[in-house]
């Protein structure tokens, strides 16, 4: 799982770089990392091991990955939002 996060192929084949190309990674601090995307894999590799340990991702961690650029991918942690989500309503 830390060595390569795949995405979808239908995506990376319409919005994602032809050619091997470095993507920054932004997680919910605004901090960044850098990755290596593959084409050919149509995933993440060289870099997504360190963004991966320093997030303490396991299996089952859901992820959204929304390009906001053609190289730069905001990374939105689903547990994270599911626990605003929650103290919205809880507070609502």
């Amino acid at each position: 799982m830390l060595n390569l996060q795949g995405l979808p192929c239908r995506f990376s084949k319409s919005y994602l770089p032809k050619r091997d190309e470095i993507m920054t990674l932004v997680d919910e601090d605004e901090a960044e990392w850098k990755a290596k995307y593959l084409p050919r894999k149509t995933g993440l590799s060289g870099g997504w091991k360190g963004f991966a340990e320093d997030h303490k991702l396991a299996d089952g961690d859901a992820l959204i990955f929304q390009l906001i650029k053609p190289t730069v991918f905001k990374v939105i942690f689903l547990i994270i939002l599911m626990a605003v989500l929650f103290f919205i309503q809880l507070h609502s």
